[in-house]
């Protein structure tokens, strides 16, 4: 699974295990659990794939940044990214965690750090033109342009980076 689908997963994820579990049909116990099976089985049913070694490698990356115990009782789970940052900007919230180009986008937010290298994860970028495309020949030059090191400046200001 790529990284985008990972964080998509995650989002819904904590979507109905926090504010709507009704969504998919589950209903948690008086401590607010449910077992991983019928989790699986009604985020299925519901169209949203997932299997355990997904559920397994959000809960590790939690775990391998040493935060999962820490975190249970102080976590503002949101949806998307523009909620988070209204939260750290409006002080609904101490800090967020986004992908950096989302945080360096938004006024008024600082950027704190980045995470270590061990639990970096990239989101690998592609373009295509349709061999239908009505200016195939332009959106080829615009792709080779945007490939050529030309915009490497612009990339890195807005916090992206090529990996080879």
């Amino acid at each position: 699974m790529n990284d985008r689908n990972l964080i998509e997963t995650s989002k819904f994820l904590s979507l109905v295990l926090r504010h709507e579990p009704e969504r998919v049909g589950l209903v948690l116990d008086e401590a607010g659990w449910v077992g991983v099976d019928d989790l699986l089985e009604a985020c299925s049913r519901n169209g949203q794939q997932m299997d355990r070694q997904l559920l397994e490698e959000i809960v590790a990356t939690i775990e391998k940044l040493g935060m999962a115990d820490s975190l249970k009782s102080k976590l503002k789970p949101t949806i998307t990214g523009e909620e988070v940052n209204d939260l750290v900007v409006k002080g609904g919230a101490q800090f967020g965690v986004l992908p950096l180009s989302e945080i360096l986008a938004v006024k008024g937010a600082e950027l704190g750090g980045m995470f270590p290298t061990e639990v970096q994860s990239y989101i690998v970028m592609a373009a295509g033109a349709s061999p239908a495309a009505k200016q195939g020949a332009a959106a080829r030059e615009l792709i080779k342009y945007l490939m050529s090191p030309d915009v490497l400046s612009v990339i890195k200001a807005k916090g992206m980076e090529r990996v080879p």
